[in-house]
């Protein structure tokens, strides 16, 4: 399904990695779909351009701006990176969603010792 939709926005797989897909026109804008399970990466020459294949992938697919968990805000000059929905979903997971953050995860200077129960 995912194969004939891309055939049809005039995306061409590419020979060396079926799970690569390219689109270029004269004007030489390009735009580059990266399928990674049920995952895909877009790449384009311009916001406009990557803007509108979104639109025409969101018409047809349910979308998120997540990969691999991770969420990727982009604009000119930053990408920011924010897994904030995965540790949410682990805190929640452990029954820790009201913990307070910590910058360390135990006190610094503080000597560890071990001690081994032989049975």
């Amino acid at each position: 399904m995912l194969d004939s939709f891309f055939c049809n926005e005039n995306f061409s797989q590419s020979r060396a990695d079926p799970c690569v897909y390219v689109r270029n026109s004269e004007n030489e804008a390009c735009v580059t779909l990266i399928v990674w399970v049920d995952d895909i990466i877009i790449s384009a020459t311009s916001s406009k351009l990557l803007e509108t294949v979104k639109e025409s992938l969101c018409q047809k697919f349910k979308m998120k701006e997540w990969f691999l968990g991770t969420q990727f805000k982009c604009n000119e000059t930053t990408i920011e990176m924010s897994q904030s929905q995965s540790i949410d979903k682990v805190l929640s997971k452990f029954e820790m969603s009201d913990c307070k953050p910590k910058s360390t995860p135990c006190d610094l200077g503080v000597e560890k010792e071990c001690e081994y129960v032989n049975s």
